[in-house]
């Protein structure tokens, strides 16, 4: 239904339904910025005219499992698809010229990637930690592959590409591709240990601090105080009041409003013409409207539960450090000082440093591929921290 969209001069603002696989109206030619972030969707229908995917606009939409890009598409920016878990299959429209960086970061069910020819170049990440799929084809216009496009994918066996592509820095590592050993040298230094060590309690660098508020990806999390010119990776937390209001004010509202004046309405008359004083049937008529007001009673459980959900605690990953802020307090350690990280159940992430200390990361639901995610990111901190310095004493 076309009430179930925001759309403003053929830009799709906001999603609102509650569809598994909402069609989008014609007329619209582009998705917005998280317009549809963390919505419960299994597919969605693209109409021909659409040619740009915005920054994050199905971010997070973790029951996602297929999409299919009309031939109009011309653009699909930046983490457009990142963190779709249950996404299976991507086959790139034909106009495409740029896979945007982390547009497809996290997908880690992916099974298939079918690049279109006509694509130049594949951002920064854009397929990091991305799915179970063994081969990629790349189409013969491909000039460039950004830094860690596909680190991480663990499956990936056999990459087919032309030649005098440039490959960007540690495009394939953690790969079988690669020939690297990074996962099974994880693995052996991994071990069960319980942690807590964020052991400075101040703002990081606090003259150079910039609170920044991300739209649609949290409150007062962690991420506002990212400091200038720190890249975010990972966001997990702090779900702010947007899913509260989609709660109390989307979906069904309209009609619970009417329904609750109708049977109150009813109940008010009665009460005030004697009826109940005067009629042996009164209880059966109270459980009677106990009953039809069903719909008011799932409404305040739906507004319940996303209250439940709302969490103070969150984290954020960036290029230089890992952030926690837990009940309006800011803690943080360096990146580079991570020497390994496990997932300890469903609600839990252990972390070991280099030095020995230990870290337990809790407080929230984490997704499966966080503790795999964050090693990566560390392993790749460090590389980088050892090359500078081997730099340094060359010099």
């Amino acid at each position: 239904m076309r009430d179930d969209f925001t759309i403003e001069d053929g830009v799709l603002v906001e999603y609102l339904g509650d569809e598994a696989v909402p069609e989008i109206p014609g007329g619209v030619r582009e998705i917005g910025e998280d317009a549809f972030f963390g919505a419960n969707i299994e597919g969605v229908i693209i109409p021909e005219g659409v040619t740009k995917i915005g920054e994050s606009a199905f971010y997070s939409c973790s029951d996602l499992k297929e999409i299919r890009f009309p031939d109009s598409i011309e653009e699909i920016c930046e983490d457009a698809f990142s963190e779709c878990e249950s996404l299976l299959r991507v086959a790139l429209p034909p106009k495409l010229k740029k896979v945007g960086d982390n547009a497809f970061n996290g997908c880690t069910s992916l099974e298939e990637v079918v690049f279109n020819d006509g694509l130049e170049e594949i951002g920064d990440d854009a397929f990091m930690f991305g799915g179970v799929f063994d081969k990629i084809t790349l189409p013969s216009t491909l000039k460039t592959i950004g830094d860690w496009a596909f680190a991480e994918c663990e499956r990936l066996t056999e990459v087919v590409m032309p030649s005098g592509v440039h490959i960007g820095s540690s495009a394939f590592s953690g790969t079988p591709y690669a020939e690297e050993k990074q996962k099974a040298e994880r693995a052996a230094r991994r071990k069960s240990f319980d942690v807590s060590r964020f052991n400075r309690e101040e703002e990081p660098a606090s003259k150079t601090v910039k609170k920044r508020y991300l739209k649609g990806k949290g409150g007062h999390a962690a991420s506002e105080y990212v400091a200038s010119g720190e890249r975010v990776y990972i966001e997990l937390g702090a779900k702010g009041k947007k899913p509260v209001r989609k709660a109390v004010f989307g979906g069904i509202f309209p009609f619970v409003v009417i329904w609750m004046l109708f049977d109150f309405g009813i109940l008010g008359g009665m009460a005030v013409s004697g009826v109940f004083a005067k009629n042996p049937f009164m209880l059966f008529i109270l459980l009677f409207f106990a009953v039809h007001l069903m719909p008011v009673w799932i409404w305040i459980g739906g507004i319940v539960k996303a209250v439940r959900g709302y969490t103070d605690t969150s984290y954020t990953v960036t290029d230089k450090r890992l952030y926690l802020c837990d009940g309006g307090t800011l803690k943080y350690c360096e990146l580079e000082d991570i020497r390994s990280a496990e997932e300890k159940g469903a609600d839990g992430v252990n972390v070991v440093m280099t030095d020995g200390c230990e870290l337990a990361l809790t407080g929230i639901k984490f997704p499966r591929d966080f503790a795999s995610r964050l090693d990566g990111l560390a392993e790749k901190k460090r590389a980088e921290a050892e090359k500078n310095s081997a730099s340094d004493e060359t010099k």
